[in-house]
């Protein structure tokens, strides 16, 4: 390949590179936070005699009501949307499933969960009282937006009447979360029109080599 041809070939990878600028930025990236607060919807599951309110459990059930409060970001405005939840997220190391959820247009998805905290029955003043604690990661995408990261804590607190650290009534629960969206790096239109000069220079140096006349070996 000839030098005038090899100009040419790194002139338009990087033509190609700049002119995949704009179509790489047309989308948004997910921005800001937003906190979600609500309730366990579980009338009669958690029977009088139990140890425990939510300190064991191993899924946040899908059905629980939930309302979205203010957010900043892409998220402003986001206030008092309900959150509709369509798969419990597991509370599994690693998850045996993704939970996932929706809110103003938003689908999250939590894939995984780490630092997870459980606090057993304390018992005082014939109250006993329980608590989670999760570090929750995953995505979220929306219509118009780059699909990226998300992290967030998930805290639920529990409580009944009781004595001898089991419940003597109905139990009650609740639940709050917050959210951060995480931006994922992606190639920007000179990142690919360095890598696309890389593999045309590649190229050229495998063809000059095929070009050099190799000395024959005598037997």
């Amino acid at each position: 390949m000839s030098t005038k041809q090899v100009g040419r070939l790194i002139a338009a990878a990087f033509l190609l590179g700049v002119l995949a600028m704009p179509a790489a930025r047309a989308a948004g990236y997910v921005s800001g936070s937003f906190s979600v607060v609500g309730g366990f919807d579980c009338s009669g599951c958690f029977a009088p005699g139990n140890d425990f309110v939510v300190s064991r459990l191993t899924l946040l059930e899908a059905a629980s009501p939930a309302i979205a409060s203010e957010g900043t970001g892409v998220f402003a405005g986001i206030g008092g949307a309900p959150v509709v939840a369509t798969r419990a997220i597991d509370l599994n190391d690693p998850p045996l499933e993704p939970g996932q959820f929706e809110v103003d247009g938003f689908t999250l998805t939590i894939l995984g969960v780490r630092n997870l905290m459980r606090r057993p029955f304390v018992c005082a003043g014939g109250v006993c009282q329980d608590s989670l604690r999760v570090r929750l990661w995953g995505e979220i995408a929306g219509s118009d937006y780059r699909p990226g990261g998300i992290r967030g804590i998930w805290t639920a607190q529990g409580s009944c009447l009781g004595r001898g650290g089991v419940c003597t009534g109905e139990p009650s629960a609740s639940w709050s979360a917050s959210f951060s969206a995480i931006r994922i790096p992606e190639p920007t239109g000179l990142t690919l029109a360095g890598l696309g000069l890389l593999a045309l220079g590649a190229t050229a140096l495998r063809r000059n080599r095929a070009l050099v006349p190799t000395k024959a070996t005598s037997g």
